[in-house]
């Protein structure tokens, strides 16, 4: 128990991508998916820092830099989030089981890694799909 982070080591610097993440199992929905750069701390959750974007399950809410705001649903298990990075226009986006939420940030670094953060040892999620858009 207590947040750890995971960062991909697919590199995004141009382009769309988009990844599907589904949540297997989920204690009580703290987990955290998005994006972040070289320095997100393996010990501290996905928006914590300014380190790294993130969409909360627990809250629904968006975070970056510490600071959480309103953005979309709580998620959890059962369901599938889709983190789509648009580098060109350097934005973040996310959909809930096919529903889009609109962008979460913009203005985002210019290198970016896929990253999700888990707060439980049980929790489980795992990664669909990778593609751009």
């Amino acid at each position: 128990t207590g947040h750890q982070s995971i960062r991909g080591n697919t590199i995004l610097t141009r382009g769309r991508s988009f990844w599907d993440v589904h949540i297997d199992r989920s204690h009580a929905g703290q987990i955290s998916l998005g994006v972040c750069i070289d320095a997100q701390s393996a010990n501290q959750y996905i928006g914590q820092s300014n380190a790294g974007y993130a969409y909360n399950g627990s809250s629904g809410k968006k975070a970056f830099s510490g600071v959480a705001q309103e953005y979309g649903p709580k998620f959890g298990q059962g369901d599938t989030i889709r983190i789509m990075v648009d580098m060109d226009d350097r934005t973040i986006s996310f959909c809930k089981n096919g529903e889009t939420l609109g962008i979460a940030f913009f203005g985002i670094p210019s290198k970016l890694f896929p990253a999700f953060s888990l707060y439980h040892a049980n929790d489980l999620i795992t990664l669909r799909k990778f593609g751009t858009y």
